[in-house]
């Protein structure tokens, strides 16, 4: 029996605009991170400064608050 392929597993091109665009997506359409947060895993951005993003996109989503840039620019 074959084992499951893990998200992990398939290579992520490595691109600062398609970075990018997840971010900028996560911030105006937060409407679609409960399909994409299980997806998207902190390890496909190449910069801790994304991968910090992403971590306070996904804490403030989890947590019921927004994440538009005014409300985690704070935090960031």
């Amino acid at each position: 029996m074959k084992d499951k392929i893990q998200v992990l597993d398939i290579p992520f091109p490595n691109t600062e605009d398609l970075e990018r665009a997840v971010l900028a997506d996560a911030v105006c359409a937060p409407e679609l991170l409960g399909d994409t947060i299980p997806v998207i895993h902190p390890d496909f951005f190449t910069t801790e400064a994304r991968r910090q993003m992403w971590a306070c996109v996904v804490d403030y989503f989890n947590r019921g608050k927004g994440t538009d840039l005014p409300t985690i620019g704070p935090t960031l």
